[in-house]
């Protein structure tokens, strides 16, 4: 291929337009997680994930979540009965799952909860959240 101004021209539109795809992308997925979230979640973990006392944990620099990550999708489905520290407080309080919520919404509550309160880059997709939660033992 001879790069000439035509080429160079192509391939830089090329790459704006898949910039902008991608930038498009993460908004359009923040906000999905955002609203299924604050839908699904926020009413006993808080719109900051601020937790509720002694009672509800919290999700914003939680250090139990930021170890255990990889089982927030089965816990989001399933719910959670152990008992647990978080920043050094215990929680006994039992976590009902959402069987009803697709694994779509899982993954973006998942990727918006980590991103947003644990400040980390780490982003789930569709086939990994399959995979984690095939191994839940739930189904």
């Amino acid at each position: 291929m001879k790069f000439n101004k035509l080429n160079l021209l192509k391939i830089l539109v090329g790459l704006i337009v898949l910039i902008l795809a991608i930038y498009f992308f993460s908004l359009i997925n923040k906000g999905s997680g955002q609203q299924s979230y604050e839908q699904h979640c926020a009413k006993c973990h808080g719109n900051q994930g601020e937790g509720i006392g002694g009672l509800v944990p919290p999700l914003y620099e939680a250090d139990w979540l930021l170890k255990n990550q990889d089982q927030l999708p089965c816990i989001i489905r399933y719910g959670l009965e152990d008992t647990i520290v978080v920043n050094g407080v215990e929680y006994s309080q039992q976590m009902l799952g959402n069987e009803k919520l697709t694994n779509t919404q899982i993954a973006n509550i998942s990727n918006y909860i980590i991103k947003e309160f644990l400040h980390e880059e780490r982003f789930y997709t569709q086939a990994e959240i399959e995979v984690l939660l095939e191994g839940c033992g739930g189904e």
